[in-house]
């Protein structure tokens, strides 16, 4: 009854819009308002927000905080973690009170919570008091859902919206995006930007976290964080331009929380990747594979820029795209990674309902159009990722992009055991 409900009824209507609501807040009320006893961090994006959620969470624990996560990749209650089966950035309306109150009973304090644009529609953060917001960047995604990029920005502003009731309020907004000024226009008793160094007098007028270009060497990269008249050289094992912005965001976010800045700056060269993110796998022979979760066109742009600057030799990809999802930007995808790789294998990633082979022919189209002919198409993602690391020289990077850290995917509606990473460190074992 229900699903035939939600195939009648817009997920836009009031009615729907109503239901999530009632269900929400009833969810909340089932389980004591357990946020309310907790500092509550949201943060969205495009891009980023995993890592960020991460990088904010060890920041805060470093700075002796008892703190609960969940993110896309996993549950942090205090010192454990857990991996998050459901894959789902923002989980469901009971799952996420039950999990905010484990977090109290376990002492928590403060809650860093990854928020998606759908859970800010469906509200599933219902019964939130949020204290900071956070937006690192917005680009193309989930266009299926919203239908246009306006809808989708106004979806990440309800963060904002909320957060803004709290009297302590903290805002914490990427400079280096368009929409950037739309996220500030709310009320909120702390704002501060992040982005790349300026010129002088070209600063923003709000506070501003600035960050020097990195250079990169082999144990990561050297930037400077710029705040308060202060220029603090630092260090981080995180590659790629894309990580220094996530690093600046979580440092904004403990600023915004009143904590030490260089406290906060001393525990950089501490941060550890996310898994799935950027993940570097390197077999007895040298070869290097590396997993990533990037599933838009501008993520896909910076992880292959990345790779390009981390090695002398050959970018080889294998793509994919996630079915039941925005349809138009897979060609966009297939053109970028044709461009920008020296070769690409287009295969299978998680279907969902549609046919694999449908996706795949759709990321070639992009590819096509190209017209350098560096790209293969094959159905099993496992054969892609065997003949990619076959293909590849000791001195090439392979990057299989698209699942990041999942163990299970969905096809033809059923969920079956998949891991990049051990599909890449199996066939590793075989070529030895």
């Amino acid at each position: 009854m229900l699903t035939t409900l939600k195939k009648i009824i817009r997920h836009d209507s009031p009615l729907r819009l109503g239901y999530h609501a009632l269900m929400g807040w009833g969810a909340a009320a089932l389980y004591g308002f357990p946020a309310r006893k907790m500092v509550c961090i949201g943060i969205t994006g495009t891009d980023g927000k995993t890592t960020t959620t991460f990088l904010t969470t060890d920041l805060l624990r470093r700075q002796g905080v008892r703190v609960g996560m969940a993110s896309t990749v996993g549950f942090r209650i205090g010192d454990t973690y857990e991996p998050n089966p459901t894959h789902k950035t923002t989980m469901g309306r009971l799952g996420l009170q039950k999990l905010l109150r484990r977090m109290v009973r376990e002492g928590c304090t403060h809650a860093v919570l990854e928020v998606s644009s759908h859970g800010l529609v469906q509200s599933r953060l219902a019964g939130i008091p949020f204290q900071v917001a956070a937006i690192t960047n917005l680009s193309r995604e989930h266009l299926d859902y919203h239908g246009t990029m306006e809808k989708y920005k106004e979806a990440k502003g309800k963060l904002f919206r909320i957060t803004s009731r709290h009297p302590k309020a903290v805002f914490v907004v990427g400079k280096d995006f368009p929409e950037s000024a739309y996220y500030l226009k709310e009320r909120a008793k702390t704002k501060l930007l992040f982005g790349w160094e300026t010129k002088s007098g070209d600063a923003p007028a709000e506070p501003f976290l600035a960050v020097s270009p990195p250079s990169v060497h082999e144990r990561g990269q050297d930037f400077d964080i710029i705040y308060g008249g202060q220029r603090v050289p630092c260090t981080t094992s995180l590659m790629g331009n894309f990580n220094v912005l996530n690093i600046a965001a979580a440092i904004g976010i403990g600023l915004g929380l009143s904590f030490s800045f260089d406290s906060l700056v001393s525990s950089i060269k501490e941060l550890t990747s996310v898994p799935g993110r950027m993940e570097i796998l390197t077999a007895k022979d040298g070869k290097r594979a590396v997993i990533d979760y990037a599933v838009t066109p501008e993520a896909l742009t910076k992880l292959y820029a990345t790779l390009r600057s981390m090695t002398s030799g050959k970018v080889i990809a294998v793509l994919g795209a996630c079915g039941d999802r925005d349809q138009g930007k897979r060609p966009i995808m297939g053109a970028i990674a044709s461009q920008l790789t020296d070769f690409v294998f287009l295969t299978d990633e998680e279907p969902y309902t549609e046919d694999p082979a449908a996706i795949i022919a759709m990321l070639e189209s992009g590819a096509k159009k190209e017209g350098k002919g560096n790209y293969k198409t094959l159905l099993s993602r496992r054969e892609a990722i065997e003949t990619a690391l076959a293909m590849a020289a000791p001195e090439d990077i392979v990057v299989v992009s698209g699942m990041g850290d999942q163990t299970s995917r969905i096809v033809g509606g059923d969920m079956e055991p998949w891991s990049d990473r051990e599909e890449i460190l199996a066939a590793m074992h075989r070529a030895e």
